[in-house]
């Protein structure tokens, strides 16, 4: 079960992913820039590209 400090953090690490997409970045460089697992960073990105219509809460639900 995912507490809600995790779940915050979840939904603030969405957030800056979603922004860095905007701006054109890479996983690779969101993850360097954010030094967080590239492999998460990867699955958060997936899910944005995947569901553009989403918000970060929705986002939060498909990885938790």
């Amino acid at each position: 079960d995912v507490c809600s400090s995790d779940l915050g953090e979840l939904l603030k690490l969405v957030t800056l992913v979603q922004r860095k997409i905007e701006k054109g970045d890479t996983v690779d460089k969101i993850a360097d820039d954010l030094l967080e697992d590239q492999e998460i960073i990867e699955k958060i990105y997936n899910l944005i590209r995947k569901y553009p219509d989403k918000d970060e809460k929705e986002i939060c639900n498909f990885l938790i």
